[in-house]
């Protein structure tokens, strides 16, 4: 599918104005459905999809709103700080944590966004993975210099 593409017709049931598109895709959630799509809003030419519609598209929506965010910070610090979303402190807030900050940790510094955070636990996993100085260098074949702050815990030791 392309924008502007046209749905005429949802599992075989074609849309003829003014039909309403929701009501054919009503209870299609998690089940393969089948969309004639066209570049003109006639059947002659048209060809057939099969999609599998969400739920709810809030996860999408929050998702696309995290990139925008993460690209507005790389191009207004000219590609300097990293930018970390955690959706909550729970573990898919750390899974969204581990993901977003270890991928960035070649920048100078981060910016950690937790509007709308759904709540969960303390964040000391966080706030001690942000304390930690980096204690190794690694370098690849190509050249690339990669930083890390990962390093197993000491045991009765304290910086």
């Amino acid at each position: 599918m392309s924008a502007g593409d046209y749905i005429l017709a949802i599992n075989g049931v074609e849309l003829k104005a003014p039909d309403n598109i929701n009501r054919l895709l009503d209870g299609t959630a998690n089940r393969q459905t089948s969309l004639t799509i066209n570049d003109k809003p006639t059947m002659e030419g048209a060809r057939s999809v099969t999609v599998l519609p969400v739920p709810s598209e809030q996860a999408l929506r929050t998702r696309a709103w995290v990139e925008s965010n993460r690209r507005l910070v790389e191009k207004l610090s000219d590609g300097q700080l990293a930018y970390v979303y955690i959706p909550n402190t729970g573990q898919p807030g750390y899974s969204s944590f581990n993901r977003y900050y270890f991928s960035q940790q070649d920048k100078k510094g981060a910016i950690i966004d937790e509007r709308f955070n759904g709540g969960g636990s303390a964040a000391d996993y966080i706030i001690d993975v942000l304390q930690r100085d980096y204690d190794g260098y690694f370098n690849n074949v190509a050249g690339i210099v990669i930083r890390s702050r990962v390093r197993p815990p000491a045991s009765g030791v304290r910086r």
